[in-house]
């Protein structure tokens, strides 16, 4: 079984607003291009602080936006697929980190899935994955559409079920 990885409704209600977050790096550069040491700054609304959660919303794929707790819950996933990296949310209570992913897999099966595409933006409204192409990897990218989002597999999702902000929306493999 996989999972999309999102933003739960909480995170999009409770959370204290996004008004900006700052990349410093080109978001389209492979991970393991970055510069070190790389910076991420995420500006928040914070007149109305409300709860912070495990998992901010900045972006639908990514970066993940994760707190310390989170990350030391799901670092045994994270740390072989992606990079994690300082975030610097100024007044936030705790501290936030962020993961950047790093590995696209060829892994959608095109013919299945739902796709919607405008001018400037391609959507996928319906991800049907190819398991043989996924195989054992618990966390990636689509390569062809690197902002479709994060899919995960079950193994991951239990861990990612007990982290506050996130929702696993379920997806299908053939």
């Amino acid at each position: 079984m996989f999972y999309k990885w999102t933003s739960s409704p909480e995170a999009h209600t409770v959370a204290p607003r996004l008004k900006k977050y700052e990349l410093m790096f080109n978001p389209n550069t492979p991970a393991a291009h970055f510069p070190d040491p790389i910076k991420l700054k995420v500006i928040l609304d914070l007149s109305d602080p409300g709860a912070y959660l495990d998992a901010l919303s900045v972006s639908v794929a990514y970066p993940k936006i994760l707190s310390e707790r989170a990350i030391r819950e799901t670092l045994g996933f994270l740390g072989k697929s992606g990079r994690i990296i300082t975030c610097d949310i100024p007044g936030a209570p705790m501290k936030y980190f962020a993961w950047i992913p790093t590995i696209f897999i060829d892994a959608l099966d095109f013919e299945r899935s739902t796709i919607t595409k405008t001018a400037f933006v391609t959507t996928v409204r319906t991800a049907v994955l190819k398991k043989a192409s996924v195989g054992d990897c618990d966390v990636f990218c689509i390569a062809n559409l690197p902002f479709a989002g994060v899919f995960v597999s079950g193994r991951f999702a239990e861990v990612l079920a007990k982290i506050s902000g996130i929702q696993l929306i379920p997806v299908s493999a053939v």
